[in-house]
């Protein structure tokens, strides 16, 4: 059993390389974690986050009273991350809904843009709210970095691997 179940086809030596690690230290048992994923829509982990991130970007006070002082600047490193994680998620429901073995550079062009495109619209939405969240240009910035970061990253490892793929059989 391995880590990603039915959408971690295909992945090479690293990928079982640390996977083995994992099992090897017992950090989690992979065995449940595939059985608990697979009992789930394909787009559940989608959906979960993009409701935390709407949640996170629209509450008026998503932490309730809890201020945390952050470095000047820290909610663009937010917003990417935000946005980069989601990118992540879709790609990973997308592998396990279809049971595909690499996410094509269509839909990886399509993800980025969606992605980049939630990042301006709730930046519009936050200010037509009026509850105290206000419209940055730089916050739509960071949104579109994220996922394109997550999006080059995702095609450059998966390219690798499928040349490695093609070297190893």
């Amino acid at each position: 059993m391995d880590l990603l179940g039915d959408f971690g086809v295909g992945l090479n030596k690293e990928y079982n390389y640390f996977v083995g690690i994992l099992k090897s230290v017992n950090f989690v048992d992979m065995h449940n974690v595939k059985n608990s994923l697979q009992r789930f829509p394909a787009w559940i982990l989608t959906i979960i986050t993009l409701g935390l991130i709407l949640w996170l970007t629209l509450a008026p006070r998503p932490l309730g009273e809890v201020h945390v002082e952050l470095f000047p600047g820290a909610d663009k490193v937010v917003h990417a991350l935000m946005s980069g994680f989601l990118t992540f998620v879709v790609f990973i429901d997308r592998l396990r809904g279809n049971f595909r073995r690499s996410i094509s550079p269509l839909f990886a062009t399509f993800t980025f843009f969606g992605v980049s495109l939630l990042g301006v619209a709730i930046e519009f939405i936050q200010d037509a709210m009026g509850m105290g969240r206000s419209f940055d240009l730089m916050d739509m910035v960071a949104d579109a970095t994220g996922s394109l970061a997550v999006t080059v990253v995702w095609m450059v490892v998966e390219k690798r691997m499928r040349k490695n793929d093609f070297h190893n059989d």
